[in-house]
């Protein structure tokens, strides 16, 4: 489905605009004040985020701290990405999918096995079902000089899922939808790394997603 024109953002205010392969990642350093826009171009439902503090990387994304002050474990508009300082690092300006989580963090190299039942990993095979959000996070941080000691549990946006109530969460079949976008502003200089891998509690699909930053 097309955006409509109140989606569409303005030429003159696009710094860069790229899309994200079924199973890669992308990163970027932005800006304060900038605002990241990430869509659901097919609608099927996985783009994990985690965000540092450009200017000391020590300083990440916390998902307790997220959910505990703001009370809430389903992020949209008005809501806040904080850091394990208690800062704003992301606030959401403007969401149309209103399916983003906080807590069952991404994929491995152990979940994808467990989940194909195929040893292999991506580099071997070159088949995105293979590939998972842990290693992608690792390439991308690699790139500003971070590694795996830098990794925390990630954001999952366009996961459309729901908790029982015994607390187990369940995907939502047929609610993701292709052209979903969430707006995140950048309230101090960060680093963002996506990764498109396949959501880690998915049961209705096993398939990657693209994604446009």
């Amino acid at each position: 489905m097309p955006p409509s024109t109140a989606d569409l953002i303005p030429e003159d205010l696009i710094l860069a605009d790229a899309t994200i392969p079924a199973g890669a990642y992308w990163t970027r350093l932005l800006p304060r004040w900038t605002t990241l826009r990430v869509t659901d171009i097919e609608g099927r439902g996985a783009a994990s985020l985690l965000v540092w503090n450009a200017r000391q990387p020590s300083e990440r994304y916390n998902a307790p701290d997220t959910t505990k002050v703001q009370n809430m474990i389903f992020l949209t508009t008005g809501w806040l990405l904080l850091s394990d300082l208690g800062r704003v690092l992301l606030s959401i300006t403007g969401d149309t999918s209103g399916h983003h989580e906080t807590l069952a963090g991404g994929t491995t190299p152990a979940t994808v096995l467990a989940r194909y039942g195929a040893d292999g990993t991506y580099f071997e095979h070159h088949n995105d079902r293979f590939t998972n959000d842990r290693d992608n996070f690792i390439a991308a941080v690699g790139r500003h000089g971070l590694d795996e000691r830098d990794l925390v549990p990630n954001v999952n946006l366009f996961a459309p899922i729901e908790t029982s109530d015994i607390g187990a969460l369940r995907w939502l079949p047929g609610v993701a939808s292709a052209g979903s976008w969430i707006d995140l502003r950048a309230e101090q200089d960060v680093l963002v790394a996506i990764s498109a891998a396949p959501y880690v509690k998915s049961t209705s699909s096993s398939r990657s997603n693209q994604a446009r930053s």
